[in-house]
């Protein structure tokens, strides 16, 4: 924007330090609207790269700029269960074309696993969770990617990925805008979660909750080369951890204390050593943990909450120590007036953005059937009401 004095850049890093910017930044995760906006399907944005950065150039020409963009590009499907190791169906495959992808809820980790990896880690190997990430995920793709061959051609589009990353930060640095993060993972604890399915993970929980904290905690260091390894091929020093089965919708707070949140805060602290700032994509309702969620690094750690929280009741538990992005609702973009989205960013700026540390974004990714006028109204809220 004309009247900024920063950079995207380092704009994001100041208000993810937990500081004042020149003005609060706009981080909106965006995929599927960018392929409405563009009148494309969702799944062209799978199949085709050329077509993914025109409808990305198309969304950024429409409602931007923003000052941060998401690393989406998919080299294909199996690629991206490396970041969440579940099965998919997907647009144009198993989905019609305006369908957005879906995760299957399926048994993919044995409990003998836990074990697999501990026996591991026990001998010194440190990052047996890697070991266990590669079982999942050929399990994952093994009906569709079997053999020598298959798994050959998943590598290769796991090499493939880090090489988009590496290109789409060259591309949005050339438009002015930065990349919000290098690379991610599913948290330890909600990586168990996720491919045990849901009803065999409850009975770990009940019957074996210290064997899941103490695999956890051997995960951590996993963690820790993967977020090095992201910084060494982006050089973007921000880590994204997804926390999608950390909220109060599945767990209760005692067990996310206990079980969840020891390993999540040891790749915090490790990171914080290295100067990397690590993302939390805090998916669900995180009210009830927000005391605990305290005790991360302050000024280092960013909360990225998706609507279902409330983030001013959070802003006031957590205080400046704690970046915060967020926090626009779904429903909001979609069926709300611009008039109304942009009285909420007012409100988000003015109270969760008050002393900085605050990123303007959506809850969780912008829908695909949201109104380009909304899109438009929360990203212009920065520069009406954002400057400090």
């Amino acid at each position: 924007m004309k009247t900024d004095r920063l950079s995207s850049e380092q704009r994001l890093d100041l208000a993810m330090r937990g500081k004042v910017p020149d003005r609060v930044p706009v981080a909106p995760l965006i995929h599927y609207f960018a392929a409405a906006c563009a009148g494309m399907s969702c799944a062209e944005l799978w199949w085709s790269r050329k077509k993914y950065r025109q409808a990305m150039k198309k969304c950024f020409e429409m409602v931007g700029p923003w000052d941060a963009s998401y690393l989406l590009d998919a080299a294909s499907p199996e690629a991206y269960t490396w970041l969440v190791p579940m099965k998919m169906k997907v647009p144009g495959r198993e989905l019609p074309a305006d369908s957005p992808a879906q995760f299957m809820e399926e048994e993919m980790m044995k409990r003998d696993d836990y074990e697999w990896m501990l026996s591991r880690t026990r001998t010194g190997k440190r990052l047996a969770f890697l070991g266990l990430l590669t079982k999942l995920v050929r399990r994952v793709n093994a009906p569709r990617l079997n053999g020598l061959t298959g798994w050959l051609r998943l590598v290769r589009d796991g090499i493939r990925q880090a090489h988009y990353y590496r290109q789409n930060t060259r591309i949005w640095k050339r438009l002015g805008a930065a990349m919000y993060y290098g690379g991610g993972l599913e948290a330890p604890f909600d990586t168990f979660s996720c491919t045990r399915s849901f009803e065999p993970f409850v009975q770990d929980l009940m019957e074996i909750p210290e064997l899941i904290a103490e695999a956890a905690m051997a995960a951590a260091p996993s963690f820790v080369e993967a977020a090095k390894w992201s910084r060494r091929i982006t050089g973007i020093p921000r880590f994204m951890i997804l926390c999608h089965r950390s909220s109060n919708d599945f767990i209760s707070p005692k067990m996310f204390r206990q079980l969840a949140f020891p390993a999540l805060k040891l790749v915090c602290e490790q990171l914080a050593k290295l100067n990397i700032l690590p993302v939390l994509h805090c998916d669900g309702n995180w009210d009830r943990n927000l005391e605990t969620l305290r005790e991360l690094p302050p000024h280092f750690c960013t909360i990225q909450l998706d609507g279902a929280s409330n983030i001013f009741q959070a802003r006031k538990i957590l205080g400046p120590q704690a970046s915060m992005l967020g926090d626009v609702p779904a429903m909001m973009l979609c069926q709300a007036e611009p008039s109304e989205v942009e009285s909420y960013c007012r409100r988000l700026i003015l109270e969760v953005g008050k002393e900085g540390a605050f990123t303007l974004g959506a809850g969780c990714e912008i829908p695909y059937n949201a109104k380009v006028e909304n899109v438009r109204a929360m990203i212009q809220s920065a520069k009406k009401y954002g400057y400090y």
